[in-house]
């Protein structure tokens, strides 16, 4: 297991991230700061660095967090707003059923009236 550096009291932008670098490559493999500094973490910490970009990893988090849980509510207002315009929909659909439903009943008994009058007036005039 290598040393790291030490860093220098006002390090340049590269020292910095050779310095990180080799915190990393010197942790043991079985360690729970080698899975915090993974090659990912300090690729992203060299190219904030590089790029004058603070790398502060909680910070980031919280804003992602944050943002997430933003749009989540947000999805769910804009599902909440479907679904009360869905059953509306599907509620105004089951009364103009009903209301055709009815129209034929009251159509058929209005036929079948009509055609019981028909024929008690046709065997009137037969006998």
């Amino acid at each position: 297991m290598e040393k790291p550096p030490i860093l220098q009291l006002v390090p340049t932008k590269q020292e910095e991230i050779e310095f990180l670098d080799s915190i990393s490559r010197s942790l043991p493999h079985v360690s729970y700061l080698k899975h915090l500094f993974t090659p990912q973490l300090v690729l992203w910490v060299a190219d904030r660095i590089s790029r004058d970009i603070l790398p502060d990893i909680i910070g980031e988090y919280t804003a992602d967090t944050s943002r997430a849980m933003r749009q989540l509510a947000d999805k769910r207002k804009q599902n909440e707003r479907l679904q009360r315009l869905y059953d509306r929909n599907v509620n105004s659909l089951r009364r103009r059923i009903r209301e055709l439903e009815e129209e034929i009943i009251d159509g058929n008994a209005t036929k079948d009236m009509g055609e019981e009058s028909n024929a008690e007036e046709e065997q009137g005039c037969n006998s």
